[in-house]
């Protein structure tokens, strides 16, 4: 029980400075430790999901992505989590976040796999554009 309650303050410590894990454990443990994040964010999801409580599944996701920004099986979960909850006008905005989480100096979209970008189709009927719309990162902030 104490440990989920490290966990818990390492993740609202997480919120409050904006910064991720890294910040507030050592490297050697930092692995396991998002992976135990995001196994039990998961699991939560898929018990919410069956009961239908898709807030409490979009909830558990995006606590799960401050700590873990950069796995995009949450990013994929999130955007399954918006389909079954038929708020479909929020995937382009999801895909929007992964693109700015992801991003980097190139001109294509590398960070984000392709499996992402066919569940997007899959779940929205459109496309996402892979190459990114000529704004600076700077901007967006």
């Amino acid at each position: 029980m104490q440990e989920n309650t490290v966990i818990i303050h390492r993740l609202k410590c997480a919120r409050v400075t904006g910064m991720g894990v890294s910040m507030y454990w050592n490297s050697q443990y930092l692995s396991d430790i998002e992976s135990r994040i995001v196994d039990t964010c998961v699991q939560l999801v898929f018990k919410k999901s069956k009961s239908r409580q898709y807030d409490v599944a979009e909830w558990a996701l995006r606590r799960a992505l401050l700590a873990v920004p950069y796995d995009e099986r949450l990013w994929r979960y999130l955007l399954i989590t918006y389909s079954k909850s038929d708020n479909l006008s929020k995937l382009e905005s999801v895909m929007n976040e992964i693109a700015f989480t992801m991003e980097d100096d190139s001109e294509v979209y590398t960070g984000i796999s392709d499996e992402t970008f066919r569940l997007y189709r899959q779940l929205s009927g459109k496309e996402f554009p892979r190459r990114r719309l000529r704004q600076n990162k700077q901007e967006n902030l």
